[in-house]
């Protein structure tokens, strides 16, 4: 028996194949959720290491010292 190959048009399949393929789709899309659900998880814990320039930190010695520093 020929092996078929999938050309994407789901309308020239019969129903029962369009529900094989429908199904093994969302088994590999929940995988691939759960894949970037994770990733996600990790990034919203990183910004904690991340120093933002734009924040006044006290102390940091980047205080605003005013015009006297251009004379």
């Amino acid at each position: 028996m020929p092996e078929k190959k999938c050309t994407g048009d789901c309308i020239k399949c019969s129903l029962q194949q369009q529900i094989y393929c429908s199904a093994q789709y969302s088994y590999v899309m929940r995988d691939l959720l759960m894949k970037i659900n994770e990733k996600l998880d990790k990034l919203t814990m990183a910004p904690a290491n991340i120093i933002n320039p734009l924040e006044t930190q006290e102390g940091s010695g980047v205080e605003n010292r005013g015009p006297q520093l251009l004379q």
